[in-house]
């Protein structure tokens, strides 16, 4: 694996533990301006925008955010991680999902 590749799964997992710290600063400084969400829900928009405040959205519901990764690739430019979240629903906030 080569050291561009090495350094953009590093950026990968340096953005899931900002999330995890609730950090959003962080997230938003290593976000791209054109920064697409490709597990985006339903009715939710794929853009940074509203990556953002479905994050402010998720930390006002949810206390103990975790991104635990499994297993992660890289190619090109490109990283790929499978990744176990898990939570508590506890601070009240609806949920985006019935």
């Amino acid at each position: 694996m080569s050291e561009v590749q090495e350094k953009n799964k590093a950026l990968v997992r340096r953005f899931l533990e900002a999330q995890d710290k609730g950090d959003l600063d962080a997230v938003k400084e290593m976000m791209a301006p054109h920064f697409v969400d490709h597990s985006a829900l339903p009715g939710q928009a794929p853009n940074r925008e509203d990556y953002i405040r479905d994050l402010t959205d998720d930390q006002a519901a949810f206390s103990n955010f975790r991104y635990i990764i499994e297993d992660q690739a890289a190619e090109g430019d490109k990283v790929i991680s499978r990744c176990t979240i898990s939570a508590i629903h506890d601070r009240g906030g609806d949920l985006p999902w019935p």
